[in-house]
């Protein structure tokens, strides 16, 4: 009998850390996510002119603790091509890479002809 609960025992431990991992694992992508979220919603609401600016790189103790870095790339007078790049201070989880361009427009319907 104690054998029997023994293996039941040790086969649902096993079973608990699996589970415990998954979920870490979830967690750490969902913060991975939200991170570059918001990194990415502050590059396409800033101005085209600020945008070199925010070149560079920077480390951020926030949850999770992560490296930003920001290239800017004049790809013409009117287009240039952000890339973000975020790296968690985890050696053991890779970097997020994000690539966006952004132009001014033509004619802006907000300003008259």
């Amino acid at each position: 009998m104690a054998a029997m609960l023994a293996a039941l025992l040790i086969s649902s431990g096993a079973l608990a850390l699996q589970t415990t991992r998954r979920s870490s694992a979830r967690v750490v992508a969902w913060q991975r996510h939200a991170v570059v979220a918001r990194e990415l919603d502050r590059l396409v609401g800033a101005s085209f002119a600020s945008l070199p600016s925010r070149a560079g790189c920077v480390t951020l103790r926030s949850d999770p603790p992560h490296t930003r870095c920001i290239t800017v790339a004049e790809l013409s007078p009117h287009v240039r091509r952000v890339t973000l790049v975020i790296a968690p201070t985890d050696r053991g989880v890779a970097a997020d890479t994000v690539v966006i361009d952004r132009a001014i427009p033509a004619h802006s319907p907000l300003v008259g002809p």
